[in-house]
């Protein structure tokens, strides 16, 4: 067990490999901050891990439809909710969004 486990008993941290089903040799990641910091950050862990393991194949194209992506977020600088990074904003469109 790594750093965070000195947080749990013996108890609640078997308990968390059962649920998560996690075997020997499997890593489970832990994550604190707000929402957009941890998206990002295992986001970008995800993708270098990809990289560096070898497992993004270049020549092949996976097509994926994304449901029930958050369509608005939270800005935390401007204190309001805006449209989401990822969903359908553009300039054209921003005085629609941004009330």
């Amino acid at each position: 067990m790594g750093a965070v486990a000195k947080f749990f008993t013996d108890e609640v941290a078997q308990e968390l490999v059962a649920r998560v089903d996690a075997e020997v040799g499997d890593i489970i990641l832990f994550a604190a901050d707000s929402k957009k910091v941890c998206y990002a950050s295992l986001g970008a862990l995800r993708q270098k891990l990809a990289a560096d393991l070898d497992l993004i194949d270049k020549d092949k194209y996976n097509y994926l439809w994304v449901v029930n992506w958050p369509l608005l977020e939270y800005d935390e600088e401007r204190g309001k909710i805006q449209c989401g990074s990822s969903s359908i904003y553009n300039a054209e469109n921003q005085k629609m969004w941004n009330y």
